[in-house]
């Protein structure tokens, strides 16, 4: 059958183009992707230095006899073709050492993969195999196999055959068990066992020597809990799964986190009293985070859950991805008195899935009596598919109380992680901790608590003290060096002395200015002796609520209390005459953008000139106003001053916002420059960008209906200093090489 029988002519033509550009060069690798093609076409024979063919997504079901005269051929791609047979000549391929297949349909001729000598990675997933080939057996040779998305339910005694294999993928089958055969694989470093039916490890990865990572997520029914099994780390995962063999008195943990979050005033907390306490309670203004404790029952026992009740005000808002965690219960509150119910469910919906991946999200429309409104549940849920729910409440009325909290109890019985099995050891520190100290201590001691009840393990002391920390029960903050000296023991301690601080009416009044001597002032000593208030800055610090003023670090700025009014500016800023760059984003603004900037920015502060929302920066001969409008979700930046000096200006503001955005998961943001002297006049930056890499002198734009022809090199010579004839690497300039 030749390559046209069956192929659409512009896709062959696109083909053979792609054959005769590497017979042309050279070239060792052919990509023939997608272009469904029914057969090989005869051109590619004459490619006798092909080290690689990509064929896969066509409809090719065999290849022809003079594949074998490839000699040179190392990878053959050829997966979701539909049913194919492997021909005898693929046997007299010397030096093909990969070979990927696997789609929904049947795949014969399997025979001939003994008779490659040089093969040592092959992969045969997505195949429906619910055995696995006996012609499998032997291949002592492969370092890397895989056999995932298949349905099989046991792997034979022969496996342990594949003695040379170093990697070993069986996830997404239906295995229960691994045959003992295994442990004869000593060279074995990686083994993916995840998305099957495990109620327990099998003894026989204890056994495995080289074994370095291990992937096991997915096996819902193992009592290991996942930020243990998230490492991948063979060691800690199996030294756990020993101790669970060898401690007494193991018993599920029983305990979950439920956090609330929401703008201030819709009534998360009343929704809490309501839910624990079955009560209402008048209005009440929650500072910083409080956490309470609720019995859910559970058959005969129950589950211990931690509640946090975030404060809603915008000024707390820099600290929650601190808090948020993943394996925890979220109850997003709503409430449409100022008609922002819609643009908070985006921004509360974003953060949950930015700390609290695909956490399950409850969506209460509260204060419902009061003031009537709606969301758009099915767009929401189509975007968030970890939306579980949405409930109309108000709790003054007890209304829809009973149907939110039957709900959240279904779902807090239902989380994987509060059944799992825990060490006995574990339970006796985690009980001991707050006899030893009121509200931290060092981590030595921490160690030696640790030590002393069971679990003398070093590794497993700081994975401990992890999993206290995502639970909610302990803060350790083991990543940074200037903080890892303190194991603080009660949250509240941390938040209440944070928020204690940024509350405090005389930094309000100074318009966020914080001075070591306030932390004296406003703490007690008896909670926060002076030889911590180090600790507490450089934590705020952290979290990036507030950055030094000087070098001796007597003063402090707190953006967040920055005042919303900004100054009045000079005519150097006009938009006619600026150099106007602007970021655009997807969704929201996100909050504290400004704030951030001004942190990593402030020694450049021009005069002064810095409140809530903008700041006037000065780098060498350039002055840049950098501004954020939450109506028109953007930040302006503008640039006055030399040409060279605002191109430096801009690359530095840049940047600066790369690392901002880096904090934030799928953020959704374009850059946009406006026409010098054409304020009116925009085109993102990445189709200057795409313009530049295509040789392109001009582009469109619309213009209130008209259309505007823009050269490019003036554009992205007077923003970022390209000049014409200058390669392909002058488009990182423009781009920034991270977005």
């Amino acid at each position: 059958m030749s390559a046209s029988s069956k192929t659409d002519p512009r896709n062959l033509k696109e083909a053979e183009l792609r054959i005769a550009g590497c017979f042309a060069t050279g070239g060792k690798l052919l990509g023939l992707a997608g272009l469904g093609l029914s057969a090989l076409p005869e051109s590619v024979r004459k490619l006798t230095r092909l080290e690689t063919l990509d064929i896969r997504g066509n409809a090719i079901r065999q290849l022809p006899a003079w594949i074998s005269e490839l000699a040179a051929l190392r990878e053959l791609h050829w997966y979701e073709n539909g049913p194919v047979h492997l021909p005898e000549a693929l046997g007299k391929l010397p030096r093909l050492e990969f070979l990927h297949l696997g789609d929904d349909d049947a795949i014969t001729g399997l025979e001939v993969l003994p008779r490659l000598a040089a093969l040592r990675r092959l992969l045969l997933v997505d195949m429906s195999l619910t055995a696995v080939p006996p012609v499998l057996r032997g291949l002592d040779r492969l370092r890397e196999l895989w056999l995932a998305g298949n349905a099989l339910t046991k792997l034979p005694e022969w496996a342990g055959e594949w003695t040379g294999l170093v990697e070993l993928h069986i996830g997404g089958n239906r295995l229960t068990d691994l045959p003992d055969s295994l442990a004869a694989l000593t060279r074995l470093r990686d083994i993916d066992i995840s998305g099957n039916q495990f109620t327990s490890l099998p003894p026989v990865l204890h056994r495995l020597p080289a074994l370095e990572r291990l992937y096991v997520r997915g096996n819902s029914k193992l009592p290991i809990p996942e930020s243990i099994l998230d490492t991948q780390d063979a060691k800690k995962i199996l030294a756990y799964d020993r101790r669970l063999q060898d401690e007494q008195g193991e018993r599920p943990l029983n305990e979950a986190k439920m956090i609330l979050v929401g703008r201030g005033a819709v009534g998360k907390t009343t929704l809490v009293h309501q839910l624990v306490h079955g009560k209402w309670v008048q209005k009440h203004k929650t500072k910083g985070i409080k956490v309470s404790d609720w019995q859910v029952k559970d058959g005969k026992g129950s589950i211990t859950t931690h509640v946090w009740d975030f404060g809603g005000q915008e000024i707390m808002h820099g600290t929650h991805q601190f808090f948020l965690t993943e394996r925890a219960l979220y109850l997003l509150v709503l409430a449409g008195r100022e008609d922002r119910e819609d643009d908070d469910a985006l921004y509360w919906l974003k953060m949950i899935g930015a700390f609290g991946s695909d956490s399950p999200v409850l969506v209460v429309l509260n204060k419902i009596k009061e003031h009537r409104f709606e969301v758009d549940e099915e767009a929401l849920r189509e975007k968030y598919p970890n939306i579980v729910g949405f409930y109309e409440t108000d709790c003054k009325k007890n209304l829809g109380i009973r149907k939110l909290r039957q709900a959240v109890e279904t779902h807090l019985r239902g989380m994987e992680d509060v059944k799992k099995v825990f060490p006995a050891a574990w339970f006796r520190i985690k009980a001991q901790l707050p006899t030893r100290a009121k509200n931290f201590i060092s981590f030595d001691a921490f160690r030696a608590v640790c030590a002393e009840l069971g679990e003398k393990d070093r590794k497993e002391q700081e994975h401990l003290a992890q999993f206290l920390h995502i639970l909610g029960i302990a803060l350790n903050y083991r990543d940074d060096a200037r903080l890892q000296e303190t194991s603080v023991l009660n949250p509240h301690w941390v938040t209440g002395g944070i928020y204690a601080l940024i509350n405090d009416d005389k930094i309000m009044e100074r318009r966020g200015v914080l001075r070591r001597t306030d932390l004296k002032r406003v703490l007690k000593a008896a909670d926060y002796p002076e030889e911590k208030h180090d600790f507490l800055l450089l934590l705020m610090k952290k979290f990036e609520l507030c950055f030094p003023l000087d070098d001796d670090g007597k003063e402090w700025l707190v953006p967040e209390l920055l005042g919303k009014k900004g100054p009045k500016l000079g005519p150097e800023f006009d938009p006619k005459t600026a150099l106007c760059f602007e970021y655009h984003y997807e969704s929201l603004l996100p909050h504290g953008l400004i704030p951030r900037f001004i942190s990593r920015a402030y020694t450049r502060i021009v005069d002064g000139l810095h409140w809530r929302t903008g700041v006037v920066v000065v780098w060498g001969g350039a002055k840049a106003l950098v501004r954020a409008d939450a109506d028109k979700k953007r930040v302006e930046v503008r640039l006055c001053g030399e040409v060279d000096a605002c191109q430096e200006a801009l690359e530095l503001v840049r940047g600066h916002f790369d690392v901002i955005h880096g904090n934030f998961k799928n953020i959704g943001v374009r850059e946009v420059v406006r026409e010098p002297g054409r304020p009116e006049v925009a085109v993102a930056v990445a189709r200057l960008a795409k313009a530049v890499s295509q040789n392109k002198k001009w582009v469109i734009v619309e213009v209130d209906g008209d259309d505007v022809e823009l050269f490019v090199m003036n554009l992205t010579r007077r923003f970022f200093g390209m000049k014409p004839g200058i390669g392909g690497g002058t488009i990182r300039s423009i781009t920034g090489g991270s977005r």
